[in-house]
């Protein structure tokens, strides 16, 4: 029960500071939990880890920027990406296209 309650707490942390550099010593720290033991616990319950979930997080969100016509480098940056190729090769591969694609595909 408690390694759940200290994955929920992190999945908040990253909710609400996805735009942040999150390292996974801030995120154990948040659970209370050592870093190895935090990744093995969050992989086990959530099914990935840490770091894939904050990049699916920033996608959600840069899919919903890109959907109100905010430019790619902008979702990017206000997403927490490092670059819009960062941005891109997350969004591809959680997506299956990129985000030039998806803006087309909203747009048409």
């Amino acid at each position: 029960g408690k390694e759940h309650y200290a994955v929920l707490r992190a999945k908040e942390y990253i909710h609400q500071f996805y735009t942040k550099n999150i390292s996974i010593h801030q995120l154990a720290k948040v659970a209370n939990l050592s870093p190895y033991h935090f990744i093995r616990v969050f992989k086990k319950t959530v099914g990935i880890p840490p770091h894939t979930y904050l990049n699916q997080v920033r996608v959600y969100h840069a899919k919903k920027l890109l959907s109100k016509k905010v430019s790619i480098i902008d979702a990017a940056f206000d997403t927490g990406f490092v670059d819009q190729s960062h941005l891109t090769k997350n969004f591809k591969r959680i997506m299956g296209f990129t985000p030039g694609q998806y803006s087309n595909m909203i747009q048409d």
